[in-house]
Parts: structure tokens; sequence; C-alpha cells
């Protein structure tokens, strides 16, 4: 009987563990590295939302706020459009340090050839596509390109989208589909983490 206790009290013990590693491990932050780039997405974040907001919730509102800011444009350099001071760098690179005691953070360079739409908030859709993940990465989430092929109304087109993974799922965003002029004012929701199956495969066709 002991020995039974004994075992049953250690397997708990190490299903604790377990979850409280796998807990621990989702909740990873991941910036890009780059500190201009970084405290900027952070301002985009801070921006658009509020305290008591759940992470998908923040999320929904800075995916509107790139709806209904971003521009389209195969020329991403431009006029700076959020503007940061060095007393937000410093903020930054405070919160970096805290994060990297906790072992709360990753480095991942995977949106770099974009990093400028987050100075300019311009960009084709890959770039529109690299804002969407920058922010799911800085909310915890893992996130990242999608390309493949749109299938619109009256054309099909060569198309970058992001995906991102909530509760083990993995969800697909479309900032420049919801970007059109029918759906910006209202924020195009239909285009904001959409099940990567189903109905969402006869539009969005990865390759």
């Amino acid at each position: 009987m002991k020995h039974t206790l004994k075992r049953a009290t250690l397997f708990l013990v190490l299903v604790v563990a377990l979850m409280t590693c796998s807990v621990q491990a989702s909740a990873k932050v991941i910036y890009t590295g780059n500190l201009d780039v970084d405290t900027r997405i952070e301002k985009i974040i801070k921006k658009n939302t509020k305290p008591g907001m759940s992470k998908k919730q923040q999320l929904k509102a800075c995916f509107v706020y790139l709806v209904q800011h971003m521009t389209y444009t195969h020329h991403k350099n431009g006029k700076t459009k959020v503007v940061i001071t060095n007393k937000d760098r410093a903020a930054m690179k405070a919160k970096i340090k805290e994060l990297k005691a906790e072992k709360g953070i990753k480095f991942s360079k995977k949106f770099r050839r974009d990093f400028i739409s987050a100075r300019t908030l311009r960009g084709t859709c890959k770039g529109q596509s690299a804002m969407m993940g920058m922010i799911a990465n800085h909310l915890g989430y893992r996130a990242g390109y999608v390309t493949g092929v749109f299938y619109g109304s009256h054309k099909v087109v060569g198309h970058w989208w992001s995906y991102l993974i909530y509760k083990g799922k993995r969800y697909e965003c479309d900032v420049n589909a919801a970007s059109v002029r029918r759906y910006r004012k209202s924020g195009g929701l239909k285009y904001f983490m959409q099940p990567a199956r189903g109905k969402w495969r006869r539009t969005h066709k990865p390759f």
C-alpha cells in the first residue's frame, strides 16, 4: 500500500512538473532581437490594448489596427509612422533584461526582411503578414508566414498571409484581404484567426 501511494505521489509530482514546464514554454514571447523593431511592435500593442484584455483580445485589436492603418505598396520605405524615443528604447531594454532573467523570451529573425514595415506601416501582403506575425510573437504566440494562392471573387493570385498557434491548433490571418475597401472600416474580422481548414482553404491554399 505504501509503495502504491508513493508511486501515485511521484506520478502526480511528475505530471504537475510537466504541466508547469509546458505552460512556461508556451508563455515565452518571441522578439526579433532588433531593439528599434521590438520597441515599435510593443508600442503598437500598447497603443491598441487595455489592461484586463486577454491575449486573444489584444491580438484582435492589433489586427484591426493593421487593417486600418497599413498601406499596401511595393515601396516599403517612407515616412516614419511609429515614432519611438530613447525613453521607449530604454524601457524595452529593461523589459528584455527582465524576460531573459525569467527565461521567458526567445529571439527570431524570421521577419527580418520586413523590419522596415514596423517603422513605416507600409508593405506588400508579405510585409502586412510580417507585422501580424511579429505582434503575435510579442504576445507569446508561435507565428509565421504562409505562402500560397488566394482565390478572390474575380481573380486568383500568389499571396502571403500569416499563421499562429493557439491552444495547440493552427489558425490563419490575412491582413491584406481584410484591408480591402468593403472590410476596412469593420476591421475585416472574417480574416482574423480562422481555422486552417474547411471553408478557409477554399480561398487560401498554401503551396
